[in-house]
Parts: structure tokens; sequence; C-alpha cells
């Protein structure tokens, strides 16, 4: 999603036993990336991450059929 000079990304890692939820943001069009970071993890399956904005902040939506830890 992109919202003015942001540009951020959602994606989910699965490392055998836990899939994570990961972000990553470029702030400065051009400019290089923040290190992704695991903002949520589940053990049960999970979604694709869905990004969401009220036109001032960004939302995140990720659905497991477990509780999620973050």
């Amino acid at each position: 999603m992109a919202r003015g000079k942001n540009i951020i990304l959602t994606w989910n890692e699965f490392d055998g036993v836990k899939t994570q939820l990961m972000l990553c943001n470029q702030t400065m069009v051009g400019q290089t990336w923040s290190q992704p970071k695991s903002i949520a993890e589940a053990t049960a399956e999970t979604d694709y991450p869905l990004l969401l904005s009220n036109g001032q902040e960004i939302f995140v939506s990720w659905n497991s059929k477990t509780k999620v830890i973050n």
C-alpha cells in the first residue's frame, strides 16, 4: 500500500512450524527498505494479509484458525 511517500508491504513467512506476519516499509520513494519485522505469528492456517486505510492510518487484517500471537 502506498500512502504519500510511504510504501508498506506485508506478507506471510512459514518456517515449518509457525507462520509469521511480516512487515517492511519505505519512507522516501527510491530509498532503501526497512528491515523486515515480524508483527504477529500463528501456528494454525492463516490467510493472506490485507492492508486497509481510513485515510489517516494504515491497518493490517490477518486471520488465523487459532489465536494470533503478537
